[in-house]
């Protein structure tokens, strides 16, 4: 089904056609993803500048989760008034202000009130990227086009540290965050004007549009499955260089060195994913990938030496397959113009939990010696979830004549 935008063409195409935007698209969310992710490797280098204790210096990443679940919140009022691609372009912009507030922040409360808006330009972009890539794709290409996608946030998470390292004894923290604002503000003009996508407007959360995305059973399903998904991603990356560290003897190089290492393959994996997405049904890869990076996450709790090691390694490359099926099926829920509601109520969700709540009942466990339970909690609620994806309606798609 085709959807009319102010050109009036067909916004359901062939990804063969839409691909340069699709690829465009990819660097938006770079952009978004990465200056977030250089917080982690230059915390300790922040702390000591700005004479911040531990506690004010890992509150940081709750600024941003905080920032990020406000802004996604509200992005359904700012696209019913605003298109889609007119909202991507003032998070990249916004983005940048954040990481030029950063750099020249001079204490505690002024980088807090920076990691707010950099989380705020961030939760911007989900409903809008999102809803105008499952536009632009025909249904039978989604699946490619949200693994090409998600290349952007698989690339962030090798490059953030990668680029801190080697640029920590060139230049400062302030001015790594500094050369990232640059870019935000020559990205954000050149979107608006090359941009061909996303101009249509999205709907704000109401009674109706609300009730008709809560009565539908997929999304509670799929919320709790984005939930695990974003623990057993972006929760476990957050934790693991402690336990690694604390629980399992390794030094500080080889656990860095690892779980970066660890994230190569994974980018990797998207190649094939999108193809096993389309050929398969979003349900069935659930299934197959919930269920493989449960077993994988548990094993991280009890495993040590060479085969923790191997462990580490393979993990992320499955929940690298294990985020474009449930983003493809977050994409088809619905129709398109309230899809953005549900994306909205999704993320935060997932932000919260991946972000906040896994590291701190991680931590929590860990004061009391039980730091690998948080590993096998998340691994047997992932294998659970498995029993609950063949309820999501998947059938590999028949390709509409445009």
């Amino acid at each position: 089904m085709c959807y009319p935008i102010l050109t009036m063409q067909p916004l359901s195409r062939p990804l063969s056609q839409v691909l340069p935007s699709v690829l465009f698209l990819t660097l938006i969310v770079f952009s978004l993803f990465f200056p977030r992710l250089l917080i982690s490797p230059l915390l300790v280098e922040i702390r000591q500048d700005l004479g911040m204790t531990a506690g004010q210096a890992t509150r940081l990443f709750l600024s941003i989760s905080v920032g990020f679940s406000a802004s996604i919140l509200a992005s359904g009022y700012i696209t019913q008034r605003l298109q889609h691609f007119q909202v991507i372009t003032i998070a990249v912009l916004t983005m940048g202000c954040g990481m030029l507030f950063a750099a020249l922040s001079q204490g505690p409360r002024t980088i807090h009130l920076a990691m707010l808006i950099v989380g705020a330009a961030a939760g911007l972009y989900p409903p809008s990227g999102l809803s105008s890539l499952a536009a632009m794709v025909r249904p039978e290409d989604r699946g490619k086009a949200l693994s090409i996608h998600e290349f952007g946030p698989a690339i962030s998470f090798v490059a953030a540290p990668t680029v801190v390292a080697v640029a920590a004894n060139l230049l400062s923290w302030r001015m790594i965050l500094g050369a990232m604002a640059v870019v935000s503000f020559v990205l954000a003009p050149s979107f608006l004007a090359f941009g061909r996508f996303g101009r249509f407007h999205g709907e704000p959360p109401s009674l109706g549009n609300l009730k008709q995305v809560l009565s539908n059973p997929q999304f509670w399903i799929l919320g709790l499955l984005f939930v695990l998904a974003a623990s057993a991603a972006v929760g476990v990356y957050n934790v693991l260089p402690t336990f690694l560290i604390q629980e399992r003897g390794m030094s500080t190089a080889l656990a860095g060195s690892l779980i970066g290492a660890s994230r190569v393959p994974g980018i990797f994996m998207l190649f094939g994913v999108g193809v096993a997405v389309d050929k398969l049904g979003f349900s069935r890869l659930i299934a197959i990938t919930a269920g493989a990076t449960g077993v994988m996450t548990i094993l991280i709790g009890v495993l040590d030496g060479l085969p923790l090691r191997v462990v580490v390694l393979l993990q992320p490359m499955i929940v690298g397959a294990f985020f474009p099926a449930v983003l493809t099926a977050l994409s088809e829920l619905g129709p398109p113009e309230s899809r953005n509601v549900a994306i909205s109520l999704i993320i935060p969700a997932g932000n919260l939990a991946g972000a906040g709540l896994f590291p701190a009942v991680a931590g929590l466990l860990a004061d009391h010696g039980l730091f690998f339970l948080s590993f096998l909690i998340t691994g047997v609620l992932l294998l659970g979830a498995c029993l609950l994806a063949p309820s999501l309606r998947s059938d590999p798609p028949t390709p509409d004549p445009l």
